[in-house]
């Protein structure tokens, strides 16, 4: 099982350039059981994307934020979206 630990304030950031060497990472280790730690919101969009393109099987991966675990479904969705989870950017972006 993978496990994504976001933590928006004290997790370990990932530049918007790496993202995608972040997500093959994942992709690489997808059979061992993994904590990877970030506070940047587009890896949390970027693994849910390479689950709809069926580069990640669902089913391995999860989300831990504060108090929740979050299982994405097969197209990468979750089955709810707890307060300030992944939100900087459309907050920021409501703004203009």
């Amino acid at each position: 099982m993978i496990t994504i630990l976001y933590d928006e304030n004290n997790g370990i950031p990932v530049a918007d350039g790496a993202i995608d060497y972040w997500v093959n990472l994942v992709v690489k280790y997808k059979d061992e059981d993994r904590l990877f730690e970030t506070s940047t919101g587009l890896c949390i969009d970027a693994i849910r994307v390479a689950i709809k393109e069926k580069r990640l099987d669902h089913t391995l991966i999860q989300f831990k934020y504060k108090e929740d675990i979050l299982s994405p479904n097969k197209d990468g969705r979750l089955p709810r979206w707890p307060d300030s989870f992944n939100d900087k950017i459309t907050k920021y972006l409501s703004k203009l």
